[in-house]
Parts: C-alpha cells; sequence; structure tokens
C-alpha cells in the first residue's frame, strides 16, 4: 500500500482567474495516499499469495493452547445485499471480501460476520427491506450495528467458556472491520462503540470487562456515506421532489436560476461553494462521533473516495480530522461514482461495463483485498480464490474470460491514471483534477450526441442504454412471475397461523374461566403453523430482494437529456455572468466547468484522448442520472465532511486558520 504524501501551501487566486483556478488555491490538508496499479492475477499468483499467512496469524501459536479470537465484520452498503445480488453478480466489494474470508471456526476462534446492507432484508432484525425510510433515512441502521455488538459478544463468550481451562487463556482479540456506503459508516460507528468499550494502558488497548487486549487491526472503508436521519440534501430539495411531483428538469431549473443556491450564487466569490447549507448534515443517532480512534486500537485504516460522485444525498465523510489523517490512516481517490469504488452495479447498468471482468469497482477491490492481506486479514489469496465455486471465482475476475477483460480495463484505468495524476495530493485538488477530465469527457460526449442528433442518428450509448433495459425488463418481469407463487404460499401460511392462533386464544380464554387445559396438539399445530409461516415468508422475502435490487434503465436516457441540458445551461450562466462582472473570482470547481465548456466549444480544445474517452464511455456511471431523486445539479461540487459536520473548503485558502480553530464550514 502507498503511503507516500504530500503538504500543499496556502496559495492565493487572482481576480477573473478562468483557466487554472484550481491549481491557484490548496485547503493545505495533508495529501492522500496514491492509490497503487491494479496488479493482474497473474502477478499476485507470481508474487506468492499471504492468506496462508493470514490464516496462520489467526490461529494460537502451534504448542499453545492459548486463545487469538479473530473476528471479521463485514457492513454492506445502502441497498446492497449479498443473497440477493450475487446471482446477478452486482454485490458489492464488501460482499465480495466477505466471500474471498476464511470460513468460521470455533476451533480456532476465526469468526466472520456478514451485516447486509440498510434498506434490504435482514431476518435477523426484522427488516423486511425496500423500506424507503432505511434507503432515504438510514433507518434500521442502529439495529445492524446493535447486532454485530451481539455477534462479537457471543463470539466472547464462547472464547470465555474455553477458558475455564486456564491453558485456553484469552490471549489477544483482532479485528477486522469492512463497509460501504452507510454501511463503512456503520463500521467506523462499529469501532467507536469498541473503542468505548475499552481503556488504554500504557499503549495497549484492553476491554474494560475482562482486561483483554484488543485491536482493529484492519479497518477497510469503502467511501462512507452517512445520510443519517434527514440528509443533507433535505436543505435544498423541495418536498414536491422528494414526493415525485416535480421532473429532473424542473427541479434543476428552478434551483439553478432562483435558489438561494443557484448557480451563480455558487460560482463565485472566495472559495467555499456549498450547494446545500442548513441543518441537515446527515449525521444524526448513531452516525454521529464517526472519527478514527487511536493506533491503540485502530492498526490501519485503510479508505477509498469516488472522485466522480457529486449527488447531494451522499456526501463524502473523510477519514480526515481537520487538516490531518490520524497515523496510519491511508485515504486514497479513485475514479468513478459511488458505486464503481464500492461495488454494486449489475454488469451493462447504466450502458456500462457489460461483461463481469471490467467493471470499475474491481480495481479498488482488488487494490483492499491486497492490503487486507498485508494486515494479516485471514482472506484467501488470489490464487486460492481461483479454485473457489465458480461465483467466488467470477467475484474477483479470475476466470479466463474475465482476466481477460479486466486486463483491458486495467489498462485503461492506467492510461487515465497517467492523466490525471498518481495520487499524492490533498483530497480537495484530487477532487477537483478528477472532476476537472470529468467535465471535459461530458462536454465532449454532450457534443458527440449533439452531432449525432443533427444526422438524425442515434448514439452508441443510446443504443447500449435500450439494449440493457430491454434485458433488466426481462430479467424483472421473470423475477416478478416466480414471485408471485411465494407471495400466495406466504398469504395462504399466514391466513393459517392466523386462524389456529385464534384457536389458540380462544382455548386459552377457556382455560383461564374454567381450568380446563389447552389441548397439547392445539399448541403443537399452532407452533406448526408459525413455523411453516416463517418459512415462506422468509421465502418470499428472500426472492423480492432479488427484484427489489434488480436493474432498472428505464429512465435513464431522459434523465441523462435533463442534466445534460442542466450542465450546458450553468456554464453558459456563468460565462455571461462573468463577461458582464471580468472581476468577479470565480471558485475553483466552477473554473474547472468553464474551462472545460470553453475548450469544447470555442478553442477546439477539447478532450481528444482515445483512451481517456474510452475509460469515461465504458467504466464511469453516472450515479446522478441513475438517481435523479433530490435536487442537485449537474454542476454541484461533491461535499465533503472532515471531522464532525464540517465541510472542506476544497482547494480553498482559510484565511490562515490552523487546525484546532474554532469549527469552520468547509465546502469546494
Amino acid at each position: 500500500m502507498a503511503t507516500d504524501r504530500e503538504i500543499h501551501t496556502l496559495l492565493s487566486q487572482r481576480h477573473g482567474a478562468l483557466g487554472f483556478a484550481a491549481d491557484a488555491t490548496s485547503f493545505g490538508a495533508q495529501g492522500t495516499a496514491r492509490p497503487p496499479a491494479p496488479p493482474s492475477a497473474l502477478a499476485m499468483a507470481a508474487k506468492g499469495g499471504t492468506g496462508g499467512a493470514a490464516a496462520a496469524g489467526s490461529a494460537p501459536a502451534q504448542g499453545s493452547c492459548q486463545q487469538c479470537l479473530v473476528i471479521s465484520v463485514f457492513f454492506d452498503g445502502t441497498g446492497n445485499n449479498l443473497e440477493a445480488d450475487v446471482g446477478t453478480m452486482q454485490h458489492s466489494n464488501v460482499a465480495r471480501l466477505y466471500q474471498a474470508h476464511l470460513k468460521s471456526d470455533d476451533a480456532l476462534g476465526r469468526y466472520r460476520v456478514y451485516v447486509p446492507g440498510i434498506g434490504t432484508y435482514f431476518r435477523e432484525i426484522g427488516d423486511d427491506g425496500n423500506n424507503p425510510l432505511g434507503l432515504g433515512l438510514g433507518y434500521m441502521g442502529q439495529e445492524r450495528l446493535d447486532w454485530a455488538l451481539e455477534q462479537f459478544d457471543k463470539y466472547l463468550k464462547r472464547a470465555e467458556a474455553r477458558a475455564q481451562n486456564p491453558t485456553n487463556k484469552i490471549n489477544d482479540i483482532r479485528l477486522h472491520v469492512f463497509g460501504f456506503s452507510r454501511g463503512a459508516t456503520a463500521a467506523r460507528a462499529f469501532v467507536r462503540e469498541m473503542a468505548e468499550r475499552c481503556e488504554e494502558t500504557k499503549g495497549v488497548m484492553r476491554l474494560k470487562k475482562g482486561g483483554y487486549r484488543i485491536q482493529v487491526a484492519f479497518l477497510g472503508l469503502f467511501d462512507t456515506v452517512a445520510s443519517v436521519g434527514m440528509p443533507m440534501s433535505a436543505n435544498n430539495t423541495p418536498a414536491a421532489r422528494t414526493a415525485g411531483m416535480l421532473s429532473t428538469e424542473q427541479t434543476t431549473r428552478e434551483r439553478a436560476k432562483y435558489g438561494p443556491t443557484g448557480v451563480l450564487k455558487l460560482a463565485f466569490g472566495e472559495p467555499g461553494a456549498d450547494p446545500a447549507p442548513g441543518d441537515f448534515d446527515g449525521h444524526m443517532s448513531w452516525a454521529d462521533g464517526l472519527a478514527v480512534p487511536a493506533p491503540a486500537l485502530v492498526k490501519c485504516c485503510v479508505h477509498m473516495v469516488a472522485a466522480h460522485e457529486v449527488r447531494n444525498s451522499f456526501p463524502l465523510d473523510s477519514v480526515l480530522n481537520g487538516r490531518r489523517y490520524p497515523p496510519s490512516t491511508s485515504e486514497m481517490v479513485y475514479p468513478g461514482a459511488h458505486s464503481d469504488v464500492g461495488g454494486g452495479y449489475q454488469p451493462g447498468e447504466g450502458a456500462r461495463s457489460p461483461h463481469y471482468g471490467d467493471v470499475l469497482s474491481l480495481v479498488p477491490l482488488r487494490a483492499m483485498h491486497a492490503a487486507a492481506l498485508e494486515a494479516a486479514v485471514p482472506l484467501m489469496d488470489l490464487n486460492t480464490l481461483r479454485r473457489q465455486p465458480l461465483t467466488i471465482v467470477r467475484s474477483f475476475a479470475l476466470d479466463p474470460e474475465a482476466e481477460k477483460q479486466f486486463n483491458n480495463l486495467a489498462a485503461h484505468y492506467n492510461h487515465y491514471r497517467n492523466a490525471v495524476g498518481t495520487g499524492g495530493r490533498d483530497i480537495g485538488r484530487e477532487l477537483l483534477e478528477h472532476g476537472l477530465w470529468y467535465f471535459r469527457w461530458r462536454f465532449y460526449r454532450i457534443a458527440r450526441d449533439q452531432t449525432a442528433a443533427a444526422a438524425g442518428q442515434a448514439t452508441p450509448e443510446a443504443h447500449r442504454i435500450a439494449a440493457g433495459e430491454r434485458q433488466f425488463a426481462q430479467q424483472r418481469d421473470r423475477m416478478q412471475r416466480d414471485l408471485l407463487p411465494l407471495q400466495e404460499q406466504a398469504k395462504q401460511s399466514a391466513a393459517k397461523l392466523d386462524r389456529v392462533q385464534a384457536e389458540l386464544r380462544a382455548a386459552e380464554y377457556h382455560q383461564a374461566r374454567t381450568g380446563r387445559p389447552v389441548s397439547p396438539d392445539l399448541r403443537a399445530r399452532a407452533a406448526a403453523a408459525r413455523q411453516e409461516f416463517d418459512q415462506a415468508e422468509a421465502r418470499y422475502l428472500g426472492e423480492k430482494a432479488k427484484l427489489d435490487t434488480q436493474a432498472n434503465d428505464s429512465t435513464l436516457a431522459a434523465e441523462l437529456a435533463a442534466y445534460d441540458a442542466q450542465l450546458l445551461a450553468d456554464a453558459q450562466a456563468i460565462l455571461a455572468h462573468h463577461a458582464k462582472h471580468p472581476n468577479l473570482k470565480l471558485r475553483p470547481h466552477y473554473a474547472n466547468l468553464v474551462r472545460a465548456y470553453t475548450d469544447e466549444f470555442k478553442n477546439g480544445m477539447g478532450l481528444s484522448d482515445p483512451k481517456v474517452i474510452a475509460f469515461f464511455d465504458r467504466y464511469v456511471h453516472d450515479s446522478l442520472a441513475g438517481f435523479a431523486k433530490d435536487a442537485t445539479l449537474p454542476s454541484d461540487p461533491r461535499v465533503v465532511y472532515v471531522g464532525g459536520d464540517n465541510k472542506l473548503l476544497f482547494a480553498g485558502v482559510l484565511d490562515g486558520g490552523l487546525a484546532g480553530d474554532a469549527p469552520r464550514v468547509y465546502a469546494a
């Protein structure tokens, strides 16, 4: 894992700067880590995996009966569910890492725990899934956190039972915690809760109860998003939009022209544009207090951030604490939208990556897998994984056809990486640089689409969207048909249970009045009816979860067109306003927007690198058009929280402020 970083100085921005304005200022935060180049499976096999060493590290020393309790917890992302998603190869990177983990083994004191994503079916806590409150507000996140803590307690009690024999005493507890999206928030909350259970003595963390030495040996995070309670996007999203009464075109036009966060209000001024200011920040309830604890508890933390995510509903919670990273903590920026980093797109969804071997999220997956192996997390190495069942082999793109696809992806990724820079800048500069290239590609694509429309032709992307949606619609129809008999069985089982329970209640009432005991046969029938219903409901909800997460691109083409039109309008409005007021300062993010627009449509200097164009065309999803549920403008910067409710002024000037000053609001 790369660890070299850069520290950037505070610079000033000249008035009227358009070009290179993103380079003219800096937040001055500690630099991010440099993402490693994606290794091929062949290179990893030649290097030699560490899966055996990791597994050995989880076992007691040879000849010793002392216990090293190893527990790995995997918190999946919002809307992500291994059982529901694996059949269509849209399971997340967290789910794939769980697949790669060695199975639980009581004899070795090694356990793996999977927590389905918020908003999905999770029978153990009574979540039926597809609940708008879960998907939108993080509902039942606390129940997931509590359940994971209960699993820890359960496995600790097992170890304590074995430790009744003094030769089996508990020597160490090693935790490995992974998470994506709100699951990354839950992972950080889980570590926070563990810290509250511990106390530090001479640089060693021990559980207050039992005094056992404990460490989070590895904390692996993909693009942390909280949005628990009222999300940040609630600050600027009209209620009519939330209720589905306003289209994307109506919502963005109103906000861009007339809202308090209109594009002209955001584009000009001192660096610090905040597209969604207000009281709502998504850090309510269990999502408060997400700072990575000291190295005495967390030995290693890796956080992978999405460079091209812009939705107001998905603000990033960086692992920065103010302007510096905690010790042994690395944050690296990867190209792509939220699920291009954490996984979750079905092959072909969004007219991208038609093969499971060329989805962009495989790059951060393999990097996180390698980092976890380095930290002795008991995962199978790639060479071992290729000998597992086909589903797991395909999860890491290790079959021959998938390896070809992945190698092509890696070549495009490395070319883009060399063009945009290999990382190491502070997170503000990283996001600005990636954003500039994305704007250049967006305007190139818009111009390309305009040319095709003028010639009366459909674009290749339009063909891919239509073809993909035909396939997805067929899959949804088939799932819906398969679901109907299961739904009917669940209804019949529920009716049968109601009848038997009514009979049982009547018998119990009669017993209370007359003393005549309830028939054992009736109690047995009631218990059997309950079991039958529970099984029928579980079958129905399990299959329904697959339909709930099935890809649906039916509105994608229209949403892409609406956001493209708004992006053009935003850039043109900024240019026109600047022409009237040439001395106004243009904020760095918007300088990149204008630079990309003028290069493409006025200066004849638009994006021409065919490999960069192919990288965006084939691999990077448009998460905004695929979501289309809030008031995000396509010109908005992503909001980044850098500790608590503070937002990052990325590539901005802090007026000489130092870490430790009173809290400030930071944005783009």
